[in-house]
């Protein structure tokens, strides 16, 4: 018995990439009907598929596998064209197997819809009616057995991993292993602060710096294991496109950019259903049907884009299409109370319960039910979403989530006698705070930032801690494109904490990301950037008053390319989030053997290298460039934790033009010294 459970579980997985190979290559095969080799594939998942479910006695679903199958061999053989009927039936087995094997798996009836789908598609393959889908199904003929001339069956499908072995492993044995590396990093710094002074002893700092390390790469190997690519999501999302233009006749041109970004599995299944409300509601009532498309001077197909990518520690999903677009002033009169708020307050409040862009109910669309259960969603997993859009010019939904929920770099700090932790890419910069340093400004006080105003609020406020009156530093948090900078009485420098829920005794607690066990024994409460901005009262920046005339200049980037090489995600992204917001396209490398890979078919205009790091480090990676005729004249900076003056010399001595220190680090020294090496400012001093 345990034998069969376990060959039904791992049917269960093949199933779901034999499942996935079907759905989107039918949906290719509406864009390339004559492709031989993508009807063979397609072949060849059906008859897998068929073995597979024959294998573990899951009949239901071989007897439908094998009605597609030789639909499918119809159309490889010439005998049926692959036309939009065939498309339909296949994407009908997709869905009825897709529903009978979790029924199957606990041993219930799986339902009429496994033999109803092969009944559908036997109406296709013999030319006749599809039957409707109430209809009693005809008796589905039995499962032949493979005659000598069938091919063998595909072995289970497997992501290309460039030639690598690889298995099948329980994500919640994922989800504890990177719960254990986080707490054995946590039992790493209580052993050290038990030992004490015998801490300092060479050996035992060796010994700690050897753990910390060995730790550190657990960890990041086990949230690694845990990423997926953006791809996986690409079928329900086409399907969903394809399924709602078919039900409202409209042609809708479909097209997903970012497919190899990663991210943590659980934020993508998180994430699924938000997406497939938002490209069903802009398919739905926010792409023009054709004739009113033309009307209108479009051409007759929409467009629906989603593109995916990076911004730091987040995943920035944007969904634009080209259709009606969003009115404000048409909103403004349809919904209670909207009379004087402003266009962007009228479009928040589309994520209400109960309101709707549509104009009349459908089965699809227009009953309030989607845009509140997007954000609700994203939410769950401390995302964000906004909406903007003009009227004819189409909508943008832009979605922003974390890449993990496991690990977060923070950055800790203190107020009203406790400790808090603030994910740091939220965090832009941290400024100078103290009386001397506010200027007065309309709704309360401000910081100059850069050349910029931002309104300051104090985090003790925010928390409801008791004031100290000693605070002379402020965080400048950066949240829905707005910054707001949060007093605090100290900072604590920055960790990777391992997040927990907070369980379901206590549920979600406002302004609260989760929690983490500290090295002393005590709890670190995570906050939530959005939240606490929000409870902070300033996400409206008020309008900035004229540069003051010490203020630092405007950097001019000029479209140079910069190359970040450090073994330190939080760092390279750091560094990437300030040279990309000064206006620098930015390239990035883990390591010195990485930077060269990159270097071999790129040619930025500035290297910024750590020195510690594995592989080849930053003073071999100078040395590298430096010796080759190709690079010898790219400046490098090299920017390091090792404050060292013979480290400093050894980096001068090895060809690099600069070396900065970590601790020293700050967002206007870097961009001074960017500046000076790319020769567009004078060497800061």
């Amino acid at each position: 018995m345990t034998d069969e459970l376990d060959l039904r579980a791992l049917f269960d997985q093949e199933a779901t990439v034999l499942l996935e190979r079907l759905s989107q290559g039918a949906l290719e095969l509406e864009d390339r009907p004559d492709d031989a080799e993508l009807v063979a594939s397609l072949f060849r998942a059906a008859h897998t598929l068929k073995g597979s479910a024959a294998l573990v006695e899951l009949h239901p679903i071989a007897r439908t596998a094998h009605a597609l199958e030789d639909l499918l061999q119809a159309v490889r053989s010439g005998t049926i064209d692959p036309t939009t009927a065939v498309v339909d039936a296949v994407l009908d087995t997709v869905d009825a197997v897709r529903e009978a094997i979790p029924r199957l798996m606990t041993g219930a009836d799986p339902g009429p819809a496994p033999d109803a789908a092969a009944a559908r598609v036997r109406a296709v393959l013999e030319g006749t009616a599809m039957p409707p889908a109430a209809a009693p199904p005809p008796a589905a003929p039995p499962l032949a057995a493979p005659g000598p001339d069938d091919p063998e069956p595909d072995p289970p499908a497997a992501p290309d991993h460039g030639g690598e072995e690889t298995i099948a492993v329980p994500l919640s044995r994922l989800d504890r292993l990177v719960r254990l590396a986080g707490e054995g990093r946590t039992a790493r710094l209580r052993l050290a602060a038990a030992l004490g002074e015998h801490a300092t002893d060479p050996e035992v700092d060796a010994a700690l710096v050897d753990l910390e390390r060995a730790l550190g790469a657990l960890q990041r190997q086990t949230l690694q294991a845990r990423m997926v690519t953006f791809e996986r999501i690409a079928e329900p999302l086409r399907r969903g496109v394809r399924d709602v233009a078919r039900a409202t006749g409209k042609e809708v041109d479909y097209a997903l950019d970012g497919e190899g970004v990663e991210l943590d599995r659980g934020v993508l299944d998180a994430l699924r259903e938000p997406l497939l409300h938002l490209v069903r509601n802009a398919v739905d009532h926010g792409i023009e049907p054709p004739g009113e498309r033309v009307a209108a001077g479009k051409a007759p197909s929409g467009t629906l884009r989603i593109a995916a990518r990076r911004r730091g520690a987040d995943l920035v999903v944007e969904v634009r299409d080209d259709g009606r677009g969003l009115d404000p002033d048409a909103l403004r009169a349809r919904l209670p109370g909207a009379a004087g708020l402003s266009d962007a307050a009228v479009v928040e409040r589309l994520f209400e319960p109960g309101v709707s862009t549509a104009t009349a109910v459908t089965d699809l669309s227009g009953r309030g039910v989607g845009l509140d259960a997007v954000r609700t969603a994203l939410q769950r997993v401390r995302g964000t979403v906004r909406a903007a859009g003009e009227p004819g010019r189409g909508t943008t939904f832009t979605l922003t989530v974390p890449v993990t929920l496991a690990v977060v770099r923070c950055l800790l700090v203190a107020t009203g006698g406790e400790r808090y932790a603030i994910p740091s890419h939220a965090v832009s910069t941290v400024v100078e705070a103290s009386a001397d340093a506010l200027v007065g400004l309309e709704g309360g006080r401000a910081v100059w930032v850069g050349g910029d105003v931002v309104p300051v609020a104090e985090l003790h406020d925010a928390v409801g801690a008791a004031p100290s009156g000693a605070s002379a530093q402020a965080v400048v948090l950066a949240t829905g494109g707005r910054r707001l900078a949060l007093r605090v009485d100290a900072l604590l420098g920055q960790r990777d904490v391992t997040v927990q829920e907070l369980g379901r005794a206590l549920g979600r607690v406002e302004l609260v990301a989760g929690a983490s066990i500290d090295a002393d024994g005590s709890v670190l409460l995570v906050l939530d950037p959005v939240a606490l901005a929000a409870r902070a009262g300033a996400l409206r920046a008020p309008a900035a008053p004229s540069t003051p005339a010490d203020a630092a200049p405007s950097r001019a980037a000029a479209g140079a390319t910069v190359l970040v090489v450090d073994d330190a995600l939080t760092v390279r992204e750091l560094q990437r989030a300030i040279l990309e917001r000064a206006g620098y396209a930015v390239l990035l490398a883990e390591d010195g053997e990485a930077a060269l890979r990159v270097l071999d078919r790129e040619r930025p205009d500035l290297v910024l290298t750590d020195v510690e790091m594995p592989r080849l480090d930053g003073f071999g990676l100078v040395e590298m460039i430096r010796g080759r005729a190709d690079l010898a004249g790219m400046p490098v900076l090299i920017v390091s934790s090792r404050d060292d003056e013979a480290d400093r010399r050894r980096g001068l001595e090895a060809g690099a033009d600069g070396y900065i220190v970590k601790q020293a680090f700050d967002e206007p020294t870097l961009l001074g010294w960017v500046g000076r090496m790319l020769g567009t400012e004078d060497l800061p001093a």
